[in-house]
């Protein structure tokens, strides 16, 4: 064996390379799905911050809202 050690570090590069082309494909099938583990940006949580950082409601309103949507 003339290369050593070598051939240990080019497989690990290869399972690395394809450990990365994996998640690449998870991601992207992740982003056109739709699916994410983090909330909708459209959920009513999410649009009812939305209209208070925008000023369209108090922070009054926007509490008896909040309590309403967490009634479900």
């Amino acid at each position: 064996m003339m290369m050593g050690g070598m051939g240990i570090l080019n497989m690990i590069f290869w399972i690395l390379i394809l450990g990365l082309l994996i998640y690449g494909v998870y991601l992207l099938i992740e982003k056109a799905t739709g699916k994410s583990g983090k909330e909708s940006s459209d959920s009513p949580a999410n649009i009812l911050k939305g209209r208070l950082a925008r000023g369209d409601i108090s922070e009054e309103e926007y509490e008896r809202l909040k309590s309403v949507l967490n009634k479900d």
